[in-house]
């Protein structure tokens, strides 16, 4: 007597309604802003790396001389910078985030227009000092300070124009 062998089988049926049910409906949500942070740390991985590289090439004789002044206007010079942004964002209408946004792109315009500037302006410059004071001094300053004063700034301006 042959007995055939018993198999389990799956009823056809639309398999698309299950995949619906196992996927969580946030789950793509989750992947865009994962992405997304993965980029922001690349970027900051990127900074960090150009900034290592520029600060070995500068010279001890170089910061001796001009470090005082560097690090100087590298914390003064975007205080002013971002309240002119601060001031522009309430004056066309911003909400207090919107205005505190562009005080802090306006406070930290050096990061990439003072290198590409000096190059440009002055050939015989030493790149790594503009460098050196937009990554090493007004980049960290920005980060860690910067902003809660650029916020700060922002909300006084818009209770002036409100």
């Amino acid at each position: 007597m042959d007995v055939p062998p018993v198999l389990d089988l799956e009823q056809v049926g639309d398999h698309r309604e299950e995949r619906k049910e196992q996927q969580n409906p946030d789950a793509h949500v989750l992947a865009l802003q994962l992405r997304g942070l993965t980029q922001v740390l690349q970027e900051g991985h990127e900074v960090a790396d150009r900034s290592f590289i520029f600060f070995r090439r500068l010279q001890a004789r170089t910061v001796q001389q001009n470090g005082g002044f560097l690090i100087a206007f590298g914390i003064l010079a975007p205080i002013p910078l971002a309240s002119i942004g601060a001031a522009l964002g309430v004056a066309i209408g911003l909400s207090v985030g919107g205005a505190t946004l562009l005080a802090v792109l306006a406070g930290s315009a050096s990061y990439i227009a003072a290198p590409a500037a000096m190059r440009i302006a002055v050939p015989e410059a030493n790149p790594s000092l503009s460098l050196a004071a937009s990554l090493g001094v007004t980049f960290p300053f920005n980060i860690v300070v910067g902003i809660p004063i650029y916020h700060s700034i922002a909300q006084w301006a818009h209770s002036l124009g409100a």
